[in-house]
């Protein structure tokens, strides 16, 4: 059984590792119907080095109507929110009724792409991998849906965390097809290596007493550290952040005790052993690839203190071995995303951050909206998953409106205003710490 896809796994620059705790409806296992299921054949390898082409999916909200402008719903390698049955719940709760929403079923949730990687013995090959689902081809796949949907028209653009960084990676190649273009926490690796930010805050938030504790039952399980790395990196998502604290000094605790209850009660809670064993199969190669794009070029695995227990980063450098040692051989490359391109769209970019965000540092949306002439933003005084936004029913009427009328119209300043007790300044202690 795979983990409830409305949770986030990881945290750090890998916003959605494996999943995402989704602010969106949980996709329906149910079918789309007919008339709302579509295809095309797009080539497993963009940049021609391998031959082949495969059927890729993608699915209608509602019937079409070709007087409405089209949104695009886009994930990346390590989101599974956008399956068959889902994208009508989604146009339903999220973007209403004016318009041709689309979500593409990706390349990393289409079998015969992830069969093309696999070796006669079942084993992926792992640099066939990184260029089968590399973020390049996932681009082209967005750019290939919507001149289906439009010939050489111009499309609206959606996408959360590491979706949200792929709509940047799209803009900055194809900007010029896309109207206006909403991203939530997104991620961007680049900018927080140049800010010379933080990837993981997990250690310093635990007193020299946890410290020693944690040290010495990971010492004396050696065998058991990934899957204890793993509990302790999704608590986070599973605790509300005001009684996160003394969760985790629970955890730590029964880990230093020998409490297997406690630590069995917690594995089950986080739904840790589904997501290792989600994330050991072939199903999980897509995402292995995405997550090594998010990390890499934030220098997660460059640095690593002697003693420190990072649990995101050092459950993902052994998660991600193969694909790190064949950046270490120089058989692949990560490319930078490249922050001049977008300096000059015509895009309205609407982007919606967090103050609180686990798995985004929100100076590093900040940055990145300014990087575009053209942009909105709201700073919540939020976490991730935009609860407080939710709770008040802000978000949804948000998206739908910069969407429908951009940024700069009557209607959307109105919400921005209706949204200022949820906003967050310099200086405010702010509710979710």
């Amino acid at each position: 059984m795979k983990p409830r896809i409305d949770r986030i796994v990881f945290v750090g620059l890998a916003a959605a590792t494996l999943c995402s705790r989704a602010a969106l409806p949980a996709p329906t296992s149910s079918p789309a119907e007919p008339a709302l299921q579509r295809s095309l054949v797009v080539p497993l390898d963009h940049q021609h080095r391998i031959p082949g082409s495969v059927s890729l999916r993608y699915e209608l909200g509602a019937p079409w109507d070709p007087r409405k402008p089209v949104v695009l719903v886009v994930a990346d390698g390590q989101q599974y929110y956008v399956q068959p049955g889902a994208t009508a719940a989604l146009q339903r709760e999220v973007f209403g009724d004016r318009f041709n929403v689309a979500g593409i079923i990706t390349r990393g949730s289409t079998p015969e792409f992830v069969r093309a990687v696999l070796d006669a013995s079942g084993h992926p090959n792992w640099k066939r991998a990184w260029q089968l689902f590399r973020a390049d081809q996932w681009v082209e796949d967005i750019d290939a849906v919507r001149h289906a949907l439009v010939g050489n028209g111009k499309i609206a653009l959606y996408g959360r965390s590491g979706g949200a960084y792929l709509v940047h990676q799209y803009l900055a190649k194809h900007g010029a097809h896309v109207t206006r273009a909403f991203t939530q926490s997104p991620v961007n690796p680049r900018l927080a290596r140049e800010l010379h930010l933080p990837i993981e805050h997990f250690w310093e938030e635990l007193s020299a007493e946890e410290q020693g504790q944690l040290r010495q039952a990971l010492a004396d399980h050696p065998a058991d550290r990934l899957r204890t790395l793993v509990t302790l990196q999704r608590q986070h998502f599973f605790v509300p952040a005001a009684g996160l604290a003394e969760a985790r000094a629970g955890l730590i605790r029964a880990l230093a005790t020998g409490d297997e209850p406690r630590y069995a009660a917690a594995r089950k809670e986080y739904e840790v052993d589904e997501v290792l064993a989600l994330s050991r199969s072939t199903d999980a190669v897509p995402q292995h690839v995405r997550v090594l794009e998010l990390l890499y070029p934030a220098e997660a695995f460059t640095r690593h203190e002697v003693d420190v227990v990072q649990p995101m980063i050092d459950s993902q450098r052994e998660l991600l071995a193969p694909l790190l040692s064949l950046v270490a051989e120089g058989a692949i490359d990560i490319p930078e995303f490249d922050l001049a391109a977008v300096h000059t769209l015509a895009t309205d970019l609407f982007v919606l951050a967090a103050r609180w965000d686990e798995a985004v540092d929100y100076r590093t949306t900040i940055a990145l909206a300014y990087s575009y002439p053209n942009h909105a933003l709201l700073l919540a005084d939020d976490n991730h998953v935009f609860a407080r936004l939710d709770e008040a029913k802000i978000r949804a009427p948000l998206v739908r409106t910069f969407l429908e009328s951009g940024s700069r119209s009557s209607a959307f300043e109105r919400l921005r205003k209706e949204a200022e007790p949820w906003s967050w300044r310099e200086g405010d202690r702010g509710a979710v710490q």
